[in-house]
Parts: structure tokens; C-alpha cells; sequence
């Protein structure tokens, strides 16, 4: 961190959402990272990774409108389909899964009744 500061914050500031950015935050705050540096760093690259995506938006974006609703058009339903015969699916094997682990808990502690209880 200390040799590369501006770089530890400044490209994960630039990587999209499911980078995660607090913990390079925290750990400038926690080096000691100077506010200036930090500042500057930190608005230049979202200033840049929002321009990027602003420029590809504009240049790209009808484009990709006209493709996803083509696509959705034709295969919306068999997507639907697939989607929700897997939640059920997937439902059904965890409602089982627990039923029959309720069921060897209950002999468990059944066995569990039938011993003497110590006295003190």
C-alpha cells in the first residue's frame, strides 16, 4: 500500500459493482493514506469508470435495446418456464430434505427419552 497507494484505490474504484470496494477504502483510511492523494485518486477513476460506461451506453445502447427485445420476444417464455421449474424443483427437494431430517431427529430424541435420568 505505501508504495503503490493511489493505485490500490484507484482501481478498484474502477471495477464494476461485484468488486468490492470498502475494504481498499478502509484500508487507506487504516494506512494513513493521505486525504489529498486519496481524494483525488479515488473522484478521478469513478469520474473515468462512470464516463466509460456513460460513453458505451450512448454509442452501444440502442443497439442492445433492439437485441434484448428481439430476444426476449422469442425465448421470454421457455426462459420463464425453466426458471420457475427450477424454483419449484428446487422447493420441493429442500421441503423433502427437511421432512426427512425432522424424521431422524423425532427417533433421536425418542431414544433419548427412553434412558434413565441420573440423579444427583
Amino acid at each position: 500500500m505505501e508504495n503503490h497507494a493511489i493505485l490500490s484505490v484507484a482501481l478498484p474504484a474502477i471495477l464494476p459493482p461485484p468488486m468490492p470496494l470498502s475494504p481498499f477504502v478502509l484500508a487507506a483510511g487504516a494506512l494513513r493514506m493521505s486525504r489529498k492523494k486519496f481524494m483525488i485518486a479515488f473522484t478521478v477513476s469513478r469520474c473515468l469508470r462512470h464516463i466509460v460506461a456513460a460513453w458505451l451506453g450512448i454509442h452501444y445502447g440502442r443497439h442492445i435495446v433492439r437485441i434484448w427485445n428481439g430476444l426476449s420476444a422469442k425465448y421470454a417464455t421457455p426462459v420463464l418456464i425453466v426458471i420457475w421449474v427450477g424454483i419449484a424443483t428446487s422447493c420441493a427437494f429442500a421441503f423433502w430434505q427437511l421432512y426427512k431430517t425432522s424424521r431422524t431427529v423425532g427417533v433421536r430424541t425418542g431414544n433419548l427419552v427412553d434412558r434413565p435420568t441420573p440423579t444427583a
